[in-house]
């Protein structure tokens, strides 16, 4: 009789725990969610995700780079405006010698070199 008594309080003050901790849950949830969605704080840009502007930076960052090699190059983690801003005579031989002419000649035509193609040009710049 007194086990059961136990038994029943028990029961009552983990069901009374668990909606508590669901509430707390929720309710943190719903915090979370705001302040990502909301960035009251101005977070995001601080994180890596989108930029403080708003994404809309639209500057070209090296004039010889389409706007695709720009992207494909920063995905790599190279800055573009690192890169030369001017191609060299010895810099184009280089790349012919690295990619050959005709690879070379579409790159330079806008065509986004793939990453061992950077690799072995890498030397030129």
């Amino acid at each position: 009789m007194i086990t059961d008594i136990f038994m029943k309080l028990a029961l009552k003050i983990i069901r009374i725990f668990l909606m508590v901790m669901g509430v707390i849950f929720l309710l943190l949830l719903g915090v979370a969610t705001y302040v990502i969605v909301a960035d009251p704080f101005e977070l995001r840009g601080l994180v890596g995700g989108a930029r403080p502007d708003g994404g809309t930076d639209t500057s070209d960052r090296n004039p010889l780079l389409s706007p695709e090699q720009e992207a494909f190059v920063e995905s790599i983690g190279i800055d573009p405006a690192t890169l030369p801003q001017e191609i060299t005579p010895e810099m184009e031989s280089c790349l012919i010698e690295a990619v050959g002419a005709e690879r070379a000649s579409q790159i330079q035509g806008g065509a986004t070199p793939s990453a061992f193609e950077i690799l072995k040009a890498k030397g030129c710049l």
